[in-house]
């Protein structure tokens, strides 16, 4: 924990619901994301925990925000680069379930699980103190959410068919 702390919006941005937050909102914020973002640096970082708090909030267009200018300066194909960017993935599949866009939802939520189970195995988490487990399964609830609805959806279809079937024959 960086000891930093830096309030919350005043509401959660859901594009097509409500207007953007104005354009700067975040740039104290941002400023504080480390020059290089590696494991010692985000472990104290106050930008990271910042933009965790948002997730971990429901504020999770904020979340992208703030990540990726800390995503920005992690190296290529790096451990940290990739569970951050899992995190974000994380926070637009939350959105997309919160804006009703299950598809979307599940599909970046396994893009999500994928880039934090290879965090996780990384070691990484543990380096920065993070308990990159909680977020693999709450991504994962996404997909196993959407592919049920998706099963409920296939099966009432069916059911819908052969009854029209059964109801033109009637007649």
């Amino acid at each position: 924990m960086s000891g930093v702390e830096f309030p919350f919006p005043s509401y959660a941005h859901i594009p097509g619901v409500n207007s953007r937050h104005p354009e700067g909102l975040f740039l104290d914020v941002k400023a504080m994301a480390p020059a290089v973002s590696d494991a010692k640096s985000l472990s104290s970082n106050a930008a990271w925990d910042h933009g965790l708090a948002l997730l971990s909030e429901g504020y999770y267009w904020e979340c992208h925000e703030v990540l990726e200018a800390i995503w920005l300066k992690a190296l290529p194909n790096s451990r940290e680069r990739g569970l951050i960017q899992g995190v974000i993935q994380l926070a637009n599949a939350l959105l997309k379930r919160k804006s009703g866009q299950r598809k979307g939802a599940a599909r970046l939520a396994a893009i999500a699980v994928a880039l934090l189970e290879e965090g996780e195995a990384s070691g990484v988490g543990m380096e920065i103190g993070m308990n990159i487990s909680q977020l693999i399964v709450q991504g994962q609830g996404i997909v196993i959410e959407s592919s049920q609805k998706c099963i409920i959806f296939r099966i009432f279809d069916q059911i819908s068919m052969h009854c029209i079937k059964y109801t033109r024959k009637i007649q």
